[in-house]
C-alpha cells in the first residue's frame, strides 16, 4: 500500500513540474486550466482514500467502497479532461450524462 501511495505522489510531483514548465506543449498537446485543475484534484482525491479509509477502525486491509469511491473519482477526472474544452468553450448543452458527472 505505501509503494502504491508513494507511486502516486510521484506521479502527482512529476505532473505538476510538467504542466508548470508546459512540457505538454512541446508534444503538441494543449492542456487547458480546466484540465489541469481536474487532473490535481483527481491525484488528491485519490491519495485521500487512500490514505484515509472509511472505516472507523484502524486496519490494514483495504475496502471495497473504498476502492468504488477511488473508481469514481478517476472515472469524473477523465471525463472533465474529456468534455472541458468543450464546455469552458460554450458549446456544449447540459446532458444527462453531464449531470450525472456534476
Amino acid at each position: 500500500m505505501r509503494i502504491l501511495v508513494a507511486t502516486i505522489s510521484v506521479f502527482f510531483i512529476l505532473f505538476n513540474l510538467a504542466d508548470t514548465a508546459q512540457v505538454f506543449l512541446t508534444f503538441g498537446f494543449v492542456l487547458m486550466p480546466i484540465q489541469s485543475r481536474a487532473i490535481n484534484l483527481g491525484f488528491v482525491l485519490v491519495l485521500i482514500f487512500f490514505l484515509t479509509s472509511a472505516k472507523k477502525t484502524k486496519s490494514e486491509s483495504f475496502i471495497w467502497y473504498d476502492m468504488l469511491l477511488i473508481m469514481m473519482v478517476i472515472a469524473s477526472t477523465i471525463y472533465i479532461v474529456i468534455v472541458g474544452p468543450v464546455v469552458a468553450e460554450g458549446r456544449a448543452y447540459a446532458t444527462d450524462l453531464d449531470c450525472f458527472f456534476r
